[in-house]
């Protein structure tokens, strides 16, 4: 059995993740994708995972904000973060992450419809 050292206090972190955060934090291991990620218009065409592991930074980092151009809010539409991060295309990008949605969405009433 092999034992990891971790600091003090980040599983507790980890455990009030949002899931698909701590998810998509727990498939990518290497600090270097998740940390360039939160850069505007590095990743391109993001999938509904990476929106939203940018929405949960931009509602605890005023920096990270200003550097999205995208002011102070309750919620964080993923649309608008799609559009932000690939600007060479928004509209497809927009198109793309709300057919993610939308697909996700179907799968959850799916498995909530009684056989």
């Amino acid at each position: 059995m092999m034992v990891t050292k971790t600091r003090p206090g980040v599983q507790a972190e980890m455990d009030l993740l949002p899931e698909p955060v701590a998810r998509f934090i727990e498939e990518h291991k290497s600090l270097i994708y998740p940390l360039k990620l939160l850069e505007p218009g590095w990743a391109g065409q993001l999938a509904l995972e990476e929106a939203e592991y940018i929405a949960w930074h931009l509602a605890r980092d005023a920096k990270l904000r200003r550097l999205w151009h995208i002011r102070r809010r309750k919620r964080y539409p993923l649309q608008l973060i799609a559009e932000r991060a690939c600007p060479a295309d928004p509209a497809e990008a927009r198109r793309l992450i709300t057919n993610a949605i939308n697909v996700r969405t179907a799968q959850a009433h799916r498995r909530k419809a009684p056989p």
